[in-house]
């Protein structure tokens, strides 16, 4: 079973996309306080067991004060909050605001595979 990491600032970030080194690197963007984040951190558990070949999957709480640089770096908004950035080899291949699970599901399964470059 994969696990959901918790990250706090941009040296943990850093260590964990090269920890997994083509493996697309989902970073979940949320706030305890944020209604729509919600539903998503048990959904983010299931994808975790079953995309755990295909993806790594990474958490950023943005009202922690460690996580601003991550917060100014990906230009996240907490108004659009659950925000989802999908990451390969320190490329940005995409970036969803606000979805819901099946929106992000359908996203994850358009993903191409691990490849090397």
């Amino acid at each position: 079973m994969s696990m959901i990491y918790t990250v706090k600032d941009i040296g943990d970030l850093d260590w964990q996309l090269k920890s997994v080194g083509p493996t697309i690197v989902l970073v979940y963007f949320y706030t305890n306080a944020c209604g729509p984040c919600t539903p998503m951190t048990p959904q983010l558990n299931i994808f975790a067991r079953a995309y755990g070949d295909k993806l790594h999957i990474v958490k950023v709480d943005v009202d922690n004060e460690e996580s601003a640089g991550l917060v100014e770096k990906y230009e996240i908004q907490k108004e659009l909050l659950p925000v989802f950035v999908f990451i390969r080899c320190g490329l940005i291949l995409g970036k969803l605001h606000g979805c819901d699970t099946e929106s992000l599901e359908d996203y994850i399964d358009g993903l191409e595979p691990r490849t090397p470059f």
